[in-house]
């Protein structure tokens, strides 16, 4: 559908054959102002939208200018930032954002855990280590999933387990993505975590 959009905003007579919509000779009017076209932005938190969000250079830079827009006080657009650049392992960059997003939100432990997480994946172990102690002597933060991975990223592979199992126990609602967060690939391999998801309702 973007590549059809872009076609009817920058060509005449247009023929398109896709998996969605076909169209022949086709041309579209009044075209917009923006030249090519108008940014494209695309949304979601999910890997696959992560990950056709990263093939539109489209997505980076309306996200860059957005950022501009807000002066770099936008929570939001450094947390997406992020995401997309972690999708695409440039955790130098990924780190950047969150810092600043964890900056104008300290308080926000997604953010937090994020910052966290994106620390140990660029090798800062002693800074994601410190993230990870404060969130735990925390009582209003309870998103087991997020501090799973983060201690699997640190090595602590058993502590993530005893979270989760523990999580399951509570039925807590986010443990059921552990089936298909890909982030979690290699906790899914410890026959434990088949247990876990069968007790709750789920199978590998």
């Amino acid at each position: 559908q973007v590549e059809l959009m872009k076609r009817l905003w920058t060509e005449d007579n247009v023929t398109y054959k896709g998996k969605f919509y076909n169209v022949e000779n086709l041309t579209l009017g009044p075209r917009p102002i923006q030249k090519p076209h108008p940014p494209i932005w695309t949304g979601g938190s999910a890997e696959v939208a992560l990950k056709r969000a990263g093939k539109l250079k489209e997505a980076e830079d309306a996200l860059k200018h957005a950022r501009e827009l807000s002066k770099g006080k936008d929570r939001d657009v450094h947390w997406h930032l992020a995401q997309l650049y972690s999708t695409q392992k440039r955790y130098t960059e990924a780190v950047a954002e969150l810092e600043k997003a964890h900056a104008a939100a300290p308080d926000d432990a997604e953010i937090t855990y994020g910052l966290g997480q994106a620390y140990a994946l660029l090798g800062k172990k002693d800074e994601a280590l410190k993230i990870s102690n404060d969130l735990s002597k925390r009582q209003d933060v309870y998103l087991p999933k997020e501090a799973a991975y983060l201690f699997a990223l640190l090595g602590e592979k058993e502590q993530a387990i005893a979270i989760l199992q523990k999580a399951a126990d509570n039925h807590t609602m986010s443990v059921a993505e552990l089936k298909t967060d890909p982030r979690l690939t290699e906790l899914r391999k410890d026959p434990r975590i088949g247990e876990l998801l069968q007790k709750i309702g789920l199978s590998q």
